[in-house]
């Protein structure tokens, strides 16, 4: 599994476990709902994130970087076209995602727990990608 997470964003402590648990039901990426927040105020939005995503999966439909905005929600129109399924956990809103008017961003790996799940922050997409294209 791939876990995309915003340069300038964080999660709660629990987060990973918390989607990790359903990490079987059979769909191909996994979800929660956001906390969104900037120097002024933080809000609970049913908005959701990229999530982890199955890595055979993302290896197979990588995101579509020749847009400027919209990669993840053009992602998930995508996956949905193609008959395949996300899961949102939505009573949980563990990704903080701060605000701001250049939110743009690409992956680079932070950790690797074992040989099929990866930790990842999002700057370096491609880089990535061909990393685990291999």
């Amino acid at each position: 599994m791939v876990f995309l997470l915003g340069d300038d964003c964080f999660i709660a402590r629990d987060m990973i476990q918390v989607m990790l648990n359903h990490e079987n039901s059979g769909h191909v990426c996994i979800s929660t709902f956001v906390t969104m927040f900037n120097e002024k105020e933080m809000k609970a939005v049913p908005r959701i994130h990229t999530g982890l995503i199955k890595t055979e999966y993302l290896k197979k439909y990588p995101f579509n970087e020749t847009l400027d905005k919209g990669i993840d929600r053009e992602y998930f129109q995508e996956m949905v076209k193609r008959g395949d399924s996300y899961y949102v956990i939505n009573y949980y809103f563990g990704l903080y995602d701060r605000r701001h008017d250049d939110h743009r961003s690409a992956p680079v790996v932070l950790s690797k727990p074992d040989r099929n799940k990866y930790i990842c922050n999002i700057k370096r997409w491609n880089k990535f990608y061909k990393s685990i294209s291999k």
